[in-house]
C-alpha cells in the first residue's frame, strides 16, 4: 500500500509490478482490493 501510494504521488504506474511482488509473496490481489485502495483518504505528509 505504501508503494502503491509513493507511485501515484510521482506519477507513476506500478500496480502491475506490485501484483507480482505479492503474487510471489503467497498473495492474489483482485481488483476489488485496488477499487477499496482508491477509496482510502490518506493524511497529508507531516501530520
Amino acid at each position: 500500500m505504501v508503494l502503491d501510494r509513493w507511485c501515484q504521488d510521482h506519477g507513476l504506474r506500478g500496480r502491475r509490478r506490485l501484483e507480482q511482488m505479492a503474487s510471489v509473496l503467497g498473495f492474489v490481489l483482485d481488483n476489488s482490493f485496488w477499487v477499496a485502495l482508491d477509496g482510502v483518504q490518506y493524511p497529508p505528509p507531516g501530520d
